[in-house]
This record gives structure tokens, C-alpha cells and sequence, in this order.
């Protein structure tokens, strides 16, 4: 299903790689479990997972995270909904957000580009485009 078996660990120091975390919201159990299993295999141990947008809030207030991966349609509040929350509302408005979706309506697609999501990858991902992501967003944190 996901581009998992090797995706090789991420290329950064391990207290980089110890320290990150990772919000991860999905209404679909199977999908947080292959998309944890993916992020585990780059090396990242702190996981925090929730079902939907409503439910990722409270733990967007109380905690700090490194990277927001979500899903697009979800119950209750949508991937659209939360990243407008996160960017409008939140205490991390720069917390880079990535969308996962099935989502092929373009002009959706284009509204979440504009309101600031860092990446949108279709469902399923490479482990490999996640990898580029994250190194990526810590090769900027270091300059």
C-alpha cells in the first residue's frame, strides 16, 4: 500500500531525529498506523495521533510539535478546517502542516496551497517524499 520497506533513515543527527514530533490526524486507524509505520522507519519515535480536526486542537494548544501531517477529509473537522485553525489561531502558526488526500478537485487543492500547507501528498505516499520533507524543513531550521 505505502512505499515503506526501506525508506532509509532520515540525515540528521540523532538528537535532531530523538527530539522530533509529529502530530498525526487521520478519521482512518489503518492510515495512522501505515503513515506511523513510515515515520518509525525514518527514525521518528515521538508520535502523537489524532482522528480529526476537532480532536487534534486540544493537543495542538498543550503541545509543541515539529511537523503536522493531515488528512483532508475528515469528520467533525476537516484537514482544510484545522489548517486554517493552525495558522490562524494556533500558538504554531508556523508549524509546517502536510495534507495527505485523495482529494482531485483542483480548486480545493489550490485554496489549502494558498492558506499556507507546506506540502500536499496523495494517498498513498511515498516514504521517500516524506523523507525529502523532513529533511528539508530541518535543513532550513539550520540556517
Amino acid at each position: 500500500i505505502m512505499d515503506w520497506d526501506n525508506p532509509d533513515a532520515l540525515e540528521l543527527d540523532n538528537t535532531q531525529k530523538e527530539n522530533i514530533r509529529v502530530l498525526l490526524v487521520d478519521d482512518s486507524a489503518l492510515a495512522r498506523r501505515l503513515i506511523s509505520r513510515t515515520l518509525e522507519k525514518l527514525g521518528i519515535q515521538h508520535i502523537v495521533e489524532a482522528e480529526n480536526g476537532r480532536d487534534a486542537i486540544p493537543l495542538i494548544q498543550q503541545q509543541k510539535f515539529d511537523l503536522i501531517i493531515t488528512d483532508y477529509h475528515m469528520p467533525y473537522m476537516d484537514g482544510h478546517e484545522l489548517l486554517l485553525f493552525i495558522r490562524h489561531q494556533s500558538n504554531q502558526s508556523s508549524v509546517p502542516v502536510m495534507m495527505v488526500t485523495t482529494e482531485g478537485d483542483e480548486s480545493k487543492l489550490s485554496a489549502i496551497q494558498h492558506e499556507g500547507v507546506s506540502a500536499i501528498m496523495d494517498k498513498p505516499f511515498l516514504a521517500l517524499e516524506v523523507k525529502k520533507l523532513f529533511e528539508s524543513i530541518f535543513a532550513e531550521s539550520k540556517k
